[in-house]
């Protein structure tokens, strides 16, 4: 899968598995900035409508040099 193609939102089973993932993964660890991630990771799951999409930057090339 292209990483700049939208994809649909996850569906709630979806979600809530990540969420569940994502709050043991926090209290599982001690360094900051990993919860500062997977707070980051929580907000992009509750908001897709936040990543960037391939009309975004239309013309752009993945890995492609100038």
């Amino acid at each position: 899968m292209n990483r700049t193609t939208p994809t649909s939102p996850p569906r709630p089973r979806e979600l809530r598995e990540a969420r569940a993932v994502l709050k043991k993964a926090r209290a599982r660890t001690h360094s900051v900035s990993d919860r500062i991630a997977y707070a980051l990771d929580q907000a992009l799951l509750e908001h897709p409508e936040r990543l960037s999409r391939a009309a975004d930057y239309p013309g752009w090339i993945p890995g492609h040099r100038r």
